[in-house]
């Protein structure tokens, strides 16, 4: 990276500028940041209202994810009531460290169903499914487990 900084708790490196302020350490957070950054002209500011995660043995270990769950690593939300489950809230745990979400995933991976996709290409005709899965691809090695 060009001029990143880490900056936890200590404030006085802080600037009073920055070219590009991006809130939320998740993992787009963290890739945008890091990708902006390789340009030593730009100054970018990752916030995170989180935590760092490297103390935070259970988002490490994938078995131990739901015990993440309503710790102050989590937002804990709540959805709206849901018609089809008569009315029902469902609990809906989110990353409050750095990582967001992905510290505390069980490292589960996942693409959207082709019909999500199918609704971006209405407002942005450029993304298209096969050329988005072709990016997908190359991103993602997997490995045998022998």
């Amino acid at each position: 990276m060009g001029s990143s900084q880490s900056i936890l708790a200590d404030t006085s490196a802080a600037h009073s500028y920055y070219d590009y302020i991006i809130v939320g350490a998740g993992a787009a957070g963290c890739v945008l940041a890091n990708r902006l950054s390789e340009d030593p002209a730009v100054s970018v500011l990752l916030v995170e209202a989180g935590k760092s995660h490297l103390d935070e043995l259970k988002s490490k270990i994938p078995m131990t994810f739901p015990q993440v769950f309503k710790t102050p690593q989590d937002w804990a939300y709540e959805t709206t009531p849901q018609r089809n489950i008569l009315g029902r809230r469902l609990f809906w745990p989110r990353g409050k460290l750095l990582g967001g979400s992905t510290s505390i995933n069980a490292m589960i991976y996942h693409h959207c169903a082709p019909s999500d996709f199918d609704e971006w290409t209405e407002d942005a005709p450029g993304w298209l499914l096969l050329l988005l899965l072709f990016v997908f691809i190359t991103r993602v090695k997997q490995t045998s487990a022998k």
